[in-house]
C-alpha cells in the first residue's frame, strides 16, 4: 500500500531457540507516513507447534486478524501471543515467522527453532537418579555431576572442583559488580542465552544483559542452577516439579518463589543445561 510500511517482529531474536511450553508474542509495527489516515486489515495464522493465547481481534480456527486504522504520520503497533506446545510434530520441529500479511501484502520474521526437551521415559529417568544422587553423593557438585554421568553418560560434567572453583571456571569478576562469562569453558557453553541473571554479565554472547526473570516454562529436567548471593553459593536442580537444593537435598516446593528470589540485587544466578553441550 502506497506510503505505508510493516513488520513483523518475534519475541526471540534470530538465532534463539524456543522451549517446548513457552510464550512468544509477535508485532506488527506498522507506519503510516501518508498525511491521512489509513484503514487496512492484518492478518495471521497461529504457527504450526504452538497453541493461541491472546491478542488478536478476531479469532477464527487457527485464523488471526486485526481490522485497524492508522492516523497520518503514525505508526500503530499490534501484538499477539502464542504458547510453544509441549508436544512437537518432528524433531527438528520450527515456529515459523511466515503466514502474515498487512493490507494484503505479505509480512514475515524469521523463524524460531523449538529446542526438544528429553523424552517422557528419559526425564523421568533423570529425576529418579537425582532423587539417587541425593541419597548417595555428599557435595553438591557429585550430586550434579552424578545425574548427568548416570543418564548422558557423561562423567565430571561439572569437574571435581569444588563449588567455589566451578564459579571461578563460569565467571570472571570484572569492574563495578559485572560478571563476564569466560568463553573458553565449557561451562559458558551449557548458558542458554536468555536463561541468566544477576549482575550484568558480558561475553560475545551476552553483551550487558541485565537480569531478567526466569519462569518454570523456561527450565527443562535436569537444568542445574548456579546461584550466588555474596555470602554463599549454591547449586540446585530441577526435577520437572520441583527445585532441588543439591547442597541440602532438600525440595523448594515453591519453585515460582525460588526462581523470582533469583533476581534479588545481591544475586547472581547462571541457568546451566548440559543436554545442550552433550
Amino acid at each position: 500500500m502506497r506510503g505505508i510500511a510493516a513488520e513483523k517482529l518475534s519475541s526471540h531474536k534470530s538465532g534463539m531457540t524456543v522451549n517446548p511450553g513457552e510464550e512468544m508474542t509477535f508485532t506488527f509495527r506498522v507506519y503510516n507516513s501518508n498525511e491521512h489516515e489509513v484503514s487496512l486489515n492484518i492478518t495471521d495464522i497461529v504457527p504450526e507447534n504452538t497453541t493461541y493465547v491472546s491478542g488478536a481481534d478476531v479469532v477464527s480456527g487457527n485464523n488471526l486478524s486485526w481490522n485497524t486504522t492508522i492516523p497520518a504520520d503514525s505508526t500503530v503497533e499490534k501484538t499477539y501471543t502464542v504458547m510453544v506446545n509441549k508436544v512437537t510434530a518432528t524433531p527438528d520441529a520450527i515456529v515459523s515467522g511466515e503466514g502474515a500479511t498487512v493490507g494484503g501484502i505479505s509480512v514475515k520474521c524469521h523463524d524460531v527453532k523449538i529446542k526438544r526437551t528429553f523424552v517422557a521415559e528419559k526425564v523421568q529417568k533423570i529425576s529418579q537418579a537425582i532423587d539417587e544422587a541425593v541419597k548417595t553423593k555428599k557435595s553438591a557438585i557429585e550430586r550434579a555431576n552424578f545425574v548427568y554421568e548416570k543418564e548422558l553418560g557423561k562423567e565430571n560434567v561439572f569437574g571435581t572442583q569444588n563449588i567455589d572453583d566451578f564459579k571461578n571456571k563460569l565467571f570472571e569478576n570484572a569492574m563495578g559488580g559485572k560478571y563476564i562469562l569466560k568463553n573458553e569453558s565449557v561451562y559458558a557453553s551449557m548458558v542458554p542465552d536468555y536463561l541468566y541473571g544477576g549482575r550484568m554479565y558480558q561475553s560475545d554472547t551476552f553483551e550487558y544483559k541485565r537480569v531478567r526473570l526466569v519462569r518454570e516454562q523456561n527450565l527443562i529436567v535436569g537444568d542445574v542452577i548456579f546461584v550466588d548471593d555474596s555470602k554463599t553459593k549454591n547449586m540446585y536442580i530441577y526435577n520437572g516439579n520441583e527445585i532441588i537444593d543439591l547442597t541440602s537435598g532438600e525440595k523448594l516446593h515453591d519453585t515460582k518463589s525460588f526462581l523470582e528470589k533469583l533476581i534479588g540485587c545481591k544475586n547472581t544466578f547462571a541457568v546451566l543445561r548440559p543436554s545442550m553441550v552433550y
